[in-house]
C-alpha cells in the first residue's frame, strides 16, 4: 500500500462518514424570523474493491436515502436536500469517495 494514501486514510473500518461545516446564510423574513440555510458537506468513504464505480454508486445510494429518510431531521429543520455530489474519480484508489453538498433550512428567532 502507498505510504501517502495509509497517512491519509488510516486503518479505518469502511465504510466511513464526516460530516464538515460549510456555511450559513441568514434571510430576515419577518422582524424577528430568520431563515436559516445551513450548507455542510458530507465526506463518506469506502474500499473501492475490483469495482469502484459499483461500490461508489452503493455508496452514493445509501448515503442519498440516509439524507431523504428523514428531511426534517427529526422535527429540528423545514427542508434537507442535498444539492450536489462529486466523486475522487479513481484519484484515491484502494479507497472511494464521494463528497454530498448538503443544505439544511430551518427557522431560527431573533
Amino acid at each position: 500500500m502507498d505510504r501517502q494514501k495509509q497517512e491519509i486514510f488510516g486503518d479505518y473500518k469502511y465504510p466511513l462518514a464526516f460530516i464538515n461545516d460549510s456555511s450559513e446564510s441568514r434571510t430576515y423574513v419577518l422582524s424577528d424570523c430568520i431563515k436559516v440555510e445551513w450548507t455542510v458537506v458530507i465526506v463518506a468513504y469506502n474500499l473501492a474493491g475490483d469495482t469502484p464505480s459499483t461500490v461508489l454508486n452503493s455508496l452514493i445510494s445509501i448515503v442519498k436515502s440516509g439524507v431523504e429518510s428523514d428531511i426534517t431531521l427529526g422535527g429540528n429543520a423545514y427542508n434537507t436536500k442535498i444539492i450536489r455530489i462529486d466523486t475522487d474519480e479513481g484519484f484515491a484508489y484502494p479507497n472511494c469517495m464521494a463528497l454530498f453538498t448538503v443544505v439544511i433550512s430551518y427557522m431560527s428567532e431573533d
